[in-house]
This record gives structure tokens, C-alpha cells and sequence, in this order.
């Protein structure tokens, strides 16, 4: 089994009287891992969220007969979390009735969870984040000469687990992935149009990484602009897509609104976008390229524990600085160039107001530091 960053956080946060959370995507591998990591201990209680049962019955312990329920276990993991009701409420009572216990529970939602966690509960909760494989966990995998070899597979096809590992990788993304997250979602009580949700989906598998105009996706999807910003509220807290922020401190010339949204996955942005063509054919090839090093930055930096603020920066004469990382008050520039080319340096009035510290051009071929 291909070894995830995660691990030994998941080993250190498991502390008896406290619960640890482990969110990310569905079809991440959360299940895997923790199947993996518990495999040889025989006092874990396992329960399954989307089972209809299972809230009764965690309701039910949580009552009176807590201690009865759970003695002779050492350890409680609930998957799939989010589904059921008042869960902050029941990990609470838990941990606070049996401090012995040690409790792990998923979630494929991150706010939707979080919002049933409320004072006083999520004080006794601690918070991970397992999103789908990475540059730097396949490259200590196998070696980095072998994962970049891979890259442009990787950028096609992405990192989803069972992707990775399956002969199938187009198939699988169409059907197993990117049918099954889009049922799952549109079965949700707060997707009231289903079908400009999947619209909107398509929509912004075909604009990844430009700015965000609301009036446009909405239109181009047929909702609302109010009923758009819950849609993309959600694939946020789906762990599909993820924002940039704009940097602006000169409003009179630097536009001071806008995000660009990429795809925590280009696979599954390939998928929803029906086009796995090579890079080479590609019109959208430098678009891809800047999502799927946006992405993998993120991750990387996440498992080195760093948190820089990333931006991008855009001019109303047109300047832009596509991706900035701040590190201290100072600025790291990028630009992601999947064609060779010549590099455009950072435009100079950028360093006339921000003090820049450094500006790389990212290509494939020495996109190694950058990804690991």
C-alpha cells in the first residue's frame, strides 16, 4: 500500500478523551488508511455513517448505556460522519463518558461537518486532511526520476488512489468517480436543480483557473447568481474545488475582487470536462498545467506543515502575476509554463510596491522542487 503523509499524524492524534477527524474527497482512500493502519487491533468498533442504522444507534449510546455499548473496545471509528445528526453532541458525550476511548470518525464534507461541531464540542476535536495522492507521496513511493517520468499521465489522469493503481484510469474517472460525485451530490435536499448543478460542474471544469465571473457561470449553467454561490459553497466543502485569492493594496489600478478556482484533481476535471486528449493537442494545455501545480503546491505544502498565503495579482492594464506564495511580507512569484518558452519576468511594477524575494517560471522539466 502506497504510503500517505497522513499516517503519522492520524497515529499521534489518536488520544484517548479526544476525537480526531479525518476529512477529504470521496474515493481519497480515508477508509483505506484506516483499515490499514488498524488492521491487526481487534477492539475497534467500526460503523458506517450512510447506514440508516447507525445514527439510532450512536444516539443510543451516547444515552445511558454508553459504558455497556463500548466496553471491550479501545477504539470507536465512525465513517462518513457528516450524515449523521447531532454527531458533534454524541463525540462530546464520548469522549467525556469513557476519556479511555480513542475516537476517529471521516467526513467527505469539511464545513458541513464542522458546522455540527459547535462550542462546546469541537474543543475535544482535532482536525485532518486527506485529499488524493500527491507528487511527493508517489515519488517516496517509487523514486522522483520514476513519478516525473509519470507527469504528464499524472496531469491527465491525476491522483486519485484507484486511478494511480488501475490499468482502467479513464474509465474509472468517468464512471466510478465522477458519475458517483455527482449522484451523491445531487441527491443532497440543498441541490434543489440538479441538472444546472451538473451544468455548473462543466462549466467550471472548462474555466479552471481563470477569475471567477458570477453573472457568466450562472448563466452558462441556467441558475441564479445567489442559487451559484451555494452550489460552489458546497463543491468547496466537497473538497472539489478550491480557491485563489486575488492581492490587491491599490484599488484605483489593481482589480481588488476576484478568485480563480481550480480542481483539487485535474483527472476529475478532465472528466467532468469529457477530455483526456494528450497534452500536446491540448488548447487548454497551460490551463491544466497551472491547476495541476496549484493543487499539488498546496498539498505539498500542507504535508510540510507550512502555510504560506498563496494569491495571484492582476492589473487593470493587464499585468498579472498568475500565482504568489507570501512568505514574512515577502513575495515568491510563479508562472507555470507547460511549452517551452521564454520566460516573462515578473512585470516591474509588481516589485515597485510588494517586495519580491524571488520569481520562478515552473515547467515540467524543473517542476520538481515546486511539486515535492
Amino acid at each position: 500500500m502506497i504510503t500517505r503523509n497522513i499516517e503519522a499524524g492520524i497515529l499521534a492524534g489518536c488520544r484517548p478523551g479526544k476525537a480526531l477527524l479525518v476529512c477529504g474527497p470521496q474515493h481519497a482512500g480515508k477508509r483505506s488508511l484506516l483499515r490499514d493502519l488498524f488492521k491487526h487491533a481487534d477492539d475497534v468498533l467500526w460503523l458506517d455513517g450512510t447506514h440508516p442504522g447507525t445514527g439510532k444507534l450512536l444516539r443510543r449510546i451516547a444515552g445511558s448505556r454508553l459504558m455497556t455499548q463500548l466496553s471491550g473496545y479501545a477504539s470507536l471509528i465512525i465513517e462518513e460522519a457528516q450524515r449523521i445528526e447531532h454527531i458533534g453532541l454524541i463525540l462530546h458525550r464520548i469522549t467525556s463518558v469513557m476519556p479511555g476511548l480513542q475516537v476517529l470518525a471521516t467526513g467527505s464534507w469539511s464545513l458541513k461537518l464542522a458546522n455540527r461541531l459547535k462550542e462546546p464540542y469541537h474543543k475535544k476535536l482535532t482536525s485532518l486532511y486527506l485529499h488524493p495522492l500527491s507528487f511527493g507521496e508517489m515519488a517516496a513511493h517509487t523514486d522522483t526520476a520514476t513519478e516525473h517520468r509519470m507527469l504528464e499521465e499524472r496531469v491527465l489522469y491525476g491522483y486519485y488512489p484507484e486511478v494511480v493503481t488501475s490499468p482502467g484510469k479513464e474509465q474509472y474517472l468517468l464512471q466510478a468517480i465522477s458519475e458517483n460525485i455527482k449522484r451523491e451530490l445531487c441527491s443532497l435536499k440543498t441541490i434543489r436543480y440538479p441538472d444546472g448543478f451538473i451544468r455548473l460542474l462543466h462549466t467550471l471544469a472548462l474555466q479552471n483557473g481563470q477569475v471567477l465571473i458570477m453573472k457568466g457561470l450562472a448563466d452558462a449553467a441556467g441558475l441564479s447568481t445567489s442559487t451559484t454561490r451555494i452550489y460552489l459553497q458546497m463543491l468547496e466543502e466537497a473538497f472539489i474545488i478550491f480557491y485563489l485569492d486575488i492581492l490587491c493594496t491599490s484599488p484605483d489600478w489593481e482589480y481588488q475582487r476576484g478568485r480563480k478556482v481550480y480542481f483539487y484533481d485535474t483527472g476529475l476535471r478532465n472528466a467532468l470536462a469529457s477530455d483526456f486528449s494528450p497534452m500536446c493537442s491540448r488548447a487548454d494545455r497551460e490551463a491544466l498545467w497551472e491547476n495541476f501545480c496549484a493543487s499539488e503546491r498546496m498539498k505539498r505544502n500542507m504535508h510540510k506543515g507550512v502555510s504560506p498565503k498563496a494569491r495571484f495579482w492582476w492589473t487593470k492594464r493587464q499585468e498579472r502575476v498568475p500565482y504568489l506564495e507570501e512568505h514574512d511580507g515577502k513575495f515568491h512569484a510563479f508562472e507555470f509554463r507547460w511549452a517551452p518558452s521564454r520566460y516573462r519576468t515578473c512585470h516591474t511594477t509588481f516589485r515597485k510596491i510588494y517586495d519580491l524575494a524571488a520569481e520562478s517560471s515552473v515547467t515540467p522539466e524543473n517542476c520538481v522542487e515546486f511539486l515535492q
